[in-house]
């Protein structure tokens, strides 16, 4: 009696040690929500729709100004819009970190915990599962949320039978298209249920066909209507893929990172193999969708995980071993303790570990920017204060994010390459890339001046053409002018200027 007790005095220890190391870890990711160049357009995007509505051509570019745009993420855009005008980038950053930490710290664990599955096993898998793409402040947060509502109204409609609740999921597919190009998982979710209810001759199954129904029409309410799903059916083919690195597969483009991601994968896989007597037919569908497509593409990591997890817990819960601990070990009062930790405990730690760690991150009183690994904070407050150097400047895509977030634009390029297109997208890469005919493409535009990452083969190009001066390089990003007369004139300027500052 007294071995058993130590013994589970001991496994709670350690269950309280991994959630402390899972909060301890979601801290020292914090400042990633910063982390991506989008949420700069995005927050300008917003606050663009707030003041003028949807614009029908793009009002950032020089190059594509006429060029149609479809704004497909225009209300979440419009939230970081408002934020900002409330709070600026500090408010923007904590906000988005408060959702993934209800995300991360909260439904995750809440979802295995309240099935009964022992927190030693859900905190050490959630060690695991975690990856940059949960923290950034960007419409997948969105989906995200959506994914946890969808999986938990489907799995009250598998185990509790038809009601209300399930016509939840139209509404909150109205507010997916408006906010991310991720609603289609919303579609494939509730089809995965419906495949099971036929194959299975539920009684749900007409019920879950009329929801599916309403859920595609309910796509079309959006400004765009069809349009949209045209738009969004163009990713497959139109961006271009070598300028997105999320859309690259994940074990070459990121190996050290999604190391603990796979790893969990693996023990996730593991748990619904042994446990599969216990997972739906939909759970097995989504889960091996989620998983193959988090392999192909570094994306849909956290989409992975969260279209596993709830699954692997039903595997859990039912296994001898977790089931035999749960029936015969625990106390009589188990459920209503578990109850609470879920309900109050889980939610009040999430939130405040996210803010806490955020502000010690971020402190309010300070100035905030941007998190990226190559910071372009400098070389954007240079370009601010010379805002001459700017007319038709040939720029990297982060530099042109940047520049649209501090009221710089209109730009050459930014992040936003669905909207710019394979085409452009592939012989601005080129010139990137210092290819064979790069100058006449700067020729072709009318380049008057170049700002560009200097890790790229176009910093080298540069440094050995005689048709270019620098004039600014922090070792992140370098500017630089023709090497002519009105170019050496505008450097030795530069030069002065910056001596007296």
């Amino acid at each position: 009696m007294l071995t058993s007790k130590l013994e589970k005095i001991l496994v709670n220890c350690f269950a309280a040690a991994l959630y402390i190391f899972c909060l301890g870890k979601f801290g020292s990711l914090i400042g990633r929500t910063l982390q991506c160049g989008d949420t700069g357009w995005l927050i300008k995007t917003g606050q663009y729709i707030l003041a003028h509505g949807l614009p029908a051509t793009d009002p950032f570019s020089f190059t594509c100004p006429d060029r149609p745009i479809v704004i497909y993420q225009w209300l979440f855009a419009v939230a970081l819009g408002a934020l900002f005008q409330h709070g600026g980038l500090w408010l923007v950053g904590l906000a988005s970190a408060v959702v993934a930490a209800l995300i991360y710290l909260c439904y995750l664990p809440a979802s295995m915990i309240r099935l009964g599955v022992k927190p030693v096993y859900v905190f050490g898998l959630l060690s695991l599962a975690s990856c940059p793409v949960f923290f950034w402040a960007r419409p997948q947060l969105v989906s995200f949320v959506l994914i946890a509502l969808f999986t938990l109204i489907l799995e009250h409609l598998r185990t509790k039978g038809y009601d209300r609740l399930t016509w939840l999921l139209p509404p909150l597919m109205v507010l997916w298209a408006n906010s991310h190009s991720f609603w289609f998982i919303g579609l494939l979710m509730v089809t995965a249920y419906l495949i099971a209810a036929i194959l299975e001759n539920k009684n749900e199954r007409r019920s879950l066909g009329l929801v599916l129904l309403a859920c595609f029409g309910a796509v079309l309410l959006n400004p765009y209507g069809w349009a949209l799903v045209q738009y969004n059916i163009s990713f497959t083919t139109e961006p271009d893929f070598g300028s997105i690195r999320e859309l690259q597969p994940s074990l070459l483009l990121h190996p050290k990172l999604f190391v603990a991601d796979l790893f969990y994968l693996a023990l996730a896989w593991s748990a619904i193999i042994v446990g599969r007597r216990a997972v739906p037919l939909s759970g097995l569908l989504l889960a091996a969708i989620g998983s193959v497509a988090a392999l192909m593409f570094y994306r849909f990591e956290p989409v992975a995980i969260l279209l596993t997890w709830p699954y692997a817990g039903l595997a859990l819960s039912k296994i001898e071993s977790f089931q035999s601990a749960a029936l015969k070990q625990e106390p009589a009062n188990s459920g209503a303790k578990r109850l609470k930790l879920v309900t109050i405990i889980l939610p009040i730690l999430a939130i405040g570990c996210a803010m806490f760690s955020f502000m010690c991150q971020f402190p309010p009183e300070k100035p905030i920017w941007f998190t990226n690994t190559d910071t372009n904070l400098e070389t954007t407050k240079f370009l601010k204060r010379h805002p001459d150097l700017l007319n038709r400047m040939f720029c990297d895509p982060a530099i042109g994010s940047s520049l649209i977030f501090e009221n710089l634009a209109p730009v050459f390029i930014d992040t936003r390459f669905d909207f710019y297109g394979r085409q452009f997208c592939s012989e601005y890469n080129s010139c990137f890339d210092a290819e064979q005919g790069w100058q006449d493409y700067l020729s072709k535009w009318q380049v008057r001046s170049l700002c560009v990452d200097d890790n790229y083969p176009i910093y080298k190009a540069l440094l050995t053409s005689k048709s270019w001066l620098v004039v600014f390089d922090d070792h992140h990003f370098s500017v630089w002018l023709p090497n002519n007369e009105a170019g050496k004139k505008r450097q030795q300027e530069l030069a002065i200027r910056n001596t007296n500052e």
